[in-house]
């Protein structure tokens, strides 16, 4: 619940840990999809500046692309995903070309 927490661990993962995070991106993509929206039930702000883990999904691979855009479908289409989550996740959506 500590954000200071959330932030070492699933920040840092999905920014500065780009060989994982991308190694086994359908189990990682989904797992980063998990805490978001979990993490957005308690607090939205820690969550959005998660779900912005996703902003660059459009210069991924095309496997890639399709399993971020499948997870940022899957946040922004969830009935209790908080104003700012859906937000980010539309911005993210909304920058595919």
């Amino acid at each position: 619940t500590n954000p200071n927490k959330i932030y070492s661990l699933h920040a840092t993962f999905a920014g500065s840990n780009p060989f994982r995070f991308h190694g086994d991106y359908q189990k990682t993509y989904a797992w980063l999809t998990d805490a978001i929206l979990d993490i957005d039930q308690r607090n939205p702000q820690v969550a959005s500046r998660l779900a912005t883990s996703f902003n660059d999904w459009t210069k991924w691979s095309a496997e890639q692309q399709k399993v971020a855009e499948e997870q940022l479908l899957r946040i922004k289409n969830d009935p209790k995903t908080s104003k700012n989550v859906y937000e980010i996740a539309d911005r993210a959506l909304g920058m595919k070309l």
